[in-house]
């Protein structure tokens, strides 16, 4: 998991903010988050983030909500948090799956 203090993180946001720069349909970017949710490293690194609502386990745990409201609220916390601390991760896989879709696309 990569921490706050990481000394590569900059380093990765400034080059996923370039590769970002590059146009790109947005239906690749769900897709890869789409695909990133499913990633057992990632779900770890999410559950162990900071970034997990508690608020919502409690709630459920209490009978105050039930499981498919729990389930729906955190898959859209989990895609907002790879989109938001995993910029660079879903942009490569957004690439990945271009040049899946488009294996004979000019490469600069």
């Amino acid at each position: 998991m990569s921490s706050r203090n990481d000394p590569m993180r900059r380093r990765r946001a400034a080059l996923a903010a370039a590769v970002a720069d590059q146009e790109l349909p947005a239906e690749y970017f769900e897709r890869a988050v789409a695909q990133l949710m499913i990633d057992p490293s990632e779900q770890r690194d999410f559950v162990q983030s900071e970034f997990l609502d508690l608020g919502s386990i409690r709630a459920m745990l209490n009978g105050e909500m039930i499981p498919d409201d729990f389930q729906r609220i955190l898959g859209l916390q989990f895609a907002g948090w790879l989109r938001e601390y995993r910029k660079f991760r879903v942009t490569t896989m957004a690439w990945a799956l271009y040049a899946k879709d488009h294996p004979n696309a000019r490469r600069d």
